[in-house]
């Protein structure tokens, strides 16, 4: 199991090779649960909606600017935007099975940040053109595209850069989405050595390490628009009249997991929850090859409850951006966070907050506190004292990386994180803190203790 673990964490984000697949779970249907999954979030949204005015709506959605934060659930209604989620939730689903890629924790990851993600900021309109640049990159180096899947439904977050040209009013809308499309494709086609070569740089302690890559092409692109005059406004959309159904339905989503989990690991007699929460959660830490489906579904539902628990804690209401945050949470708990890893960034946070002038009940701090769980394999890795700090310098720092990119990187949280990993990790080693440093002089003092 550890050599298997080192293997993998080794490894560049980009799907395994298809002479690996027998590694992967096949005894479950995968696919069906998920894409049921689509199509909850698209009944629901058709359920929800004002039929006349729907399409209406989703026009409204798909026009849109769409910066970060842009409240899909505010800008077309509550239906539309579970529409928008569904359909986006099924397209990249559909591609993927299309495609045959094999269902890891990784991909189950982007399938979830990309369905929450659809409730403020990524539609259909705005991401195509970068999922076609990866595919034409895909071509150029005569691979499949499942080899490169998760850099293009990770590299989604620049779906802002698309929308912003097109839509913004500073063109002719032809000529916007000429632009828009075309700098769409060439972003997407240059994704994934950038992501390959940015991995290194935060050494796998960065979960959301595409978004700290489109954090510095969207930096570039910014500082470009900017020179010419143009400076982008990023006007915060916010809901505020549907929180006690979307609490409702992330309690049943959370619970649904929970059972689902459970049923599994019975049926399987295989339950390795404790094993999960013993990993640090580094690149590529893939729950469900290691520790299978049923134990990572449980740990999923698990994810859900600390999210909205924490929520609950700060009364913070639930809107479209901050659904969209739980939702991408409980995707990377197949991916690297745990409540073990996690508790520790998020109480950081916390702390941070109770110093700071900002407001902890704001979507935007709710957002920061969920999504610094990116940093989780720093408190797996190095301990618990090392993920509150961590958590403490994410909440400074994130508050402000968001003029760099003037709002077109929708993964800010990963860019911060990314800096944040940059920041520590070389520190921690070169001092050789933190529990694994630790557990590695035992070994050694053991091993000449031995002799």
């Amino acid at each position: 199991m550890e050599k298997n673990q080192e293997k993998f964490n080794s490894e560049p984000l980009i799907l395994r090779p298809k002479n690996s697949r027998t590694l992967y779970p096949k005894k479950h249907k995968i696919y069906p649960l998920l894409f049921a999954y689509g199509l909850f979030l698209l009944l629901t949204g058709f359920i929800l909606s004002d039929y006349p005015e729907l399409f209406t709506q989703l026009k409204i959605i798909f026009t849109s600017p769409s910066p970060l934060i842009t409240d899909y659930i505010a800008l077309g209604g509550l239906g539309a935007a579970f529409v928008n989620g569904g359909m986006m939730t099924l397209f990249v689903v559909g591609i993927s099975f299309w495609q045959k890629i094999p269902i890891t924790g990784p991909l189950m990851a982007a399938f979830f940040m990309i369905s929450g993600f659809s409730f403020f900021g990524k539609n259909i309109v705005n991401s195509l053109p970068l999922l076609l640049g990866t595919y034409l990159f895909s071509i150029h180096q005569k691979r499949s595209f499942q080899s490169y899947a998760l850099v293009a439904f990770f590299g989604s977050s620049l779906s802002p850069v698309v929308s912003m040209l097109a839509f913004s009013g500073k063109f002719p809308l032809g000529v916007g989405l000429f632009l828009g499309y075309l700098t769409g494709i060439i972003i997407g086609f240059i994704l994934p050595p950038l992501a390959t070569h940015f991995q290194s740089f935060t050494q796998g302690f960065n979960l959301y390490n595409v978004g700290f890559t489109c954090g510095m092409i969207s930096m570039l692109l910014t500082g470009i628009f900017r020179m010419f005059g143009w400076e982008i406004t990023n006007n915060h959309v916010i809901s505020h009249n549907s929180h006690d159904f979307l609490l409702k339905m992330l309690i049943i989503f959370s619970l649904v997991l929970l059972i689902l989990g459970i049923f599994y690991c019975l049926q399987d007699k295989s339950f390795h929850l404790i094993t999960l929460f013993k990993s640090s959660g580094k690149i590529m830490t893939d729950f469900v090859t290691l520790q299978g489906l049923g134990s990572t579904l449980i740990n999923m539902g698990l994810m859900g409850f600390l999210t909205i628990g924490y929520l609950l804690l700060m009364k913070g209401q639930l809107n479209g951006p901050v659904l969209g945050a739980v939702i991408s949470v409980i995707g990377f708990s197949a991916y690297g966070n745990h409540p073990f890893n996690s508790l520790p960034v998020l109480l950081g946070v916390y702390l941070g907050g109770v110093v700071n002038i900002y407001d902890m009940n704001a979507t935007s701090f709710l957002l920061a506190a969920l999504f610094s769980t990116t940093l989780g394999p720093i408190s797996g890795f190095y301990g618990a004292p090392f993920g509150i700090l961590a958590g403490f310098f994410h909440i400074a720092l994130v508050t402000n990386v968001g003029y760099l990119h003037g709002g077109l990187n929708l993964y800010n949280n990963g860019f911060s994180g990314g800096f944040i990993a940059a920041l520590m990790v070389p520190v921690l080693d070169s001092l050789k803190l933190g529990k694994e440093h630790k557990r590695l002089g035992r070994a050694l003092k053991s091993k000449k203790n031995s002799r």
